[in-house]
């Protein structure tokens, strides 16, 4: 006979997992975590007045919460795996673009011949997109949507027959796409909440890199005042 109590662990767990754990329910399943009758982490203990903050724990990003058991949870979980190796492929295409493309005048020609350098690795790195998705998004129990989800990648893609702006527009566009596919698999993959949020966070583009350029030093009043001489 099953234990009732198991059961409704195992329900909390997996509304957990699909991020559709009412707050009620999270206490109840935290509660079933600290008398150690259900598995992943308690809750951290409450801080003591005036103890300082506790840092906050890194998130295991590799090993979903739940372990994705079954032919659809696998997929889910590939496709997962498949969306952050492209964003992380995808921001490195948009550091190769924004180096050596979009250049104005008579330099911009050089965007369109073959045997550049620059314009074949940037070719080569945007062409191993679609192959990416396609290793993926083909596995057993990737279900009917998968040439649907093929097609959003392959419509996004940038090249170096665009203008700027459209190719922007498409970057913008294919990271969007694959965050989403994070949002919507994530939960059947056994992610829990806060590893797809942290998920979706990763592999974020920004151009040029490292933090903005300081602003220039303030003159000196004094120094001023002096070289024009006034009071």
């Amino acid at each position: 006979m099953a234990d009732p109590l198991k059961e409704r662990i195992s329900l909390l767990e997996i509304g957990e997992a699909q991020g559709k754990l009412k707050p009620e329910h999270a206490r109840e399943l935290a509660n079933y975590r600290q008398q150690g009758l259900a598995k992943g982490l308690a809750p951290a203990p409450q801080a003591q007045p005036g103890a300082a903050p506790a840092a906050p724990q890194p998130v295991d990003l590799d090993t979903p919460m739940k372990p994705p058991t079954g032919q659809a949870a696998q997929a889910a979980f590939t496709k997962v795996g498949a969306a952050r190796e492209m964003l992380r492929h995808l921001a490195k295409v948009r550091g190769m673009y924004d180096r050596n493309m979009g250049r104005g005048g008579l330099a911009g020609l050089a965007e369109y011949n073959p045997l550049r350098r620059e314009n074949q690795e940037f070719d080569g790195a945007v062409a191993a997109i679609p192959l990416l998705a396609r290793q993926a998004f083909r596995v057993a129990g990737s279900g009917s949507d998968s040439d649907r989800e093929l097609k959003l990648i392959t419509d996004a893609l940038p090249n170096r027959w665009s203008f700027d702006a459209s190719n922007n527009e498409r970057f913008n566009s294919l990271d969007g796409v694959l965050r989403g596919f994070i949002s919507s698999y994530g939960g059947l993959a056994g992610y829990s909440p806060s590893q797809i949020a942290a998920l979706k966070g990763e592999h974020v583009y920004r151009k040029g890199g490292g933090l903005p350029k300081a602003p220039p030093a303030r003159p000196n009043g004094d120094a001023l005042r002096r070289k024009y001489g006034l009071k």
